[in-house]
């Protein structure tokens, strides 16, 4: 059997999905479909194996299809089963094919990417619902870029895929050009968070105002309508400009409010990415 039919199909399934999403098509053949492009990529490695490594990668691409079928067929929770076994088989791999020399710093780097995601995880999530979730998830993620760093493979081999998320609100001005930069070298998504007094100041009288970074204070007459128009207003124009920063920098990202989940927003970003 000519290998290159296998290849190929998996490239045009992969692509064709497109029109799936595009078309905002559902049911399950188009979720049959979302996982039938990796899923021909890992009957491809798997004949072409000739030894565990060709058959470890087989494995990975294939829970990695079972992953992205399972998201849409069972939930976030079930897909991400499939995931973080394909990252245990994939650390697996790593770890046999450990670089048999390394230097204190890359060692210290491997021993040091665990404790610190987790870190950065439950500070930014810690108390919401299922935050223990994102850090487990994290663990794994995390224990297998350690296994990755100190491997044999190329690191800028491993490294492609990958994506780095910016939670940010975005409150600011001059950042359009590092985003930029961090888009060119990574596959950048913004998470930007919300919260509806952003959006609408309430009519509570007077209130003291803050400055969380300056400590500047000020006294503001919330029952003044003119001056709640004039929140809404700037809160607006703040969305647009931001919306049309994100655009320009070519950056994917999701709006998650703080009186709803994450997962909806999350969902509907990777589908729109698939």
């Amino acid at each position: 059997m000519d290998m290159r039919l296998i290849w190929w199909a998996a490239i045009l399934a992969g692509v064709s999905y497109m029109a799936a999403v595009l078309g905002q098509m559902y049911g399950p053949a188009i979720i049959v479909w979302k996982g039938l492009g990796v899923g021909l990529l890992a009957l491809w490695a798997a004949m072409m194996a000739n030894q565990r490594d060709g058959w470890l990668i087989a494995l990975v691409l294939t829970l990695g299809a079972l992953g992205d079928v399972l998201l849409d067929a069972k939930g976030l929770e079930v897909g991400a089963l499939a995931f973080a076994a394909g990252h245990f088989v994939a650390a697996y791999l790593y770890a046999r094919n450990a670089r048999p020399q390394r230097s204190l710093s890359q060692n210290l780097l491997a021993l040091a990417l665990v404790p610190a995601s987790l870190i950065i995880c439950v500070a930014m999530l810690y108390p919401a619902t299922g935050w223990w979730h994102a850090a487990l998830y994290t663990a794994i993620v995390a224990a297998m870029a350690a296994c990755a760093w100190i491997s044999r493979f190329p690191r800028y081999r491993t490294g492609l895929g990958a994506i780095a998320f910016l939670i940010s609100d975005l409150m600011d001005e001059g950042y359009e050009d590092a985003l930029k930069i961090s888009n060119r070298k990574h596959d950048l998504v913004v998470l930007r968070t919300t919260d509806p007094r952003e959006q609408e100041l309430p009519s509570m009288g007077l209130v003291q105002f803050t400055d969380p970074e300056t400590g500047e204070q000020r006294w503001v007459d919330t029952g003044n309508k003119r001056i709640r128009d004039h929140y809404r207003a700037a809160a607006l124009k703040l969305q647009a400009r931001t919306r049309d920063a994100l655009r320009r920098a070519g950056v994917d990202h999701a709006v998650i409010s703080t009186r709803e989940g994450y997962v909806k927003p999350l969902m509907n970003l990777f589908r729109q990415r698939d």
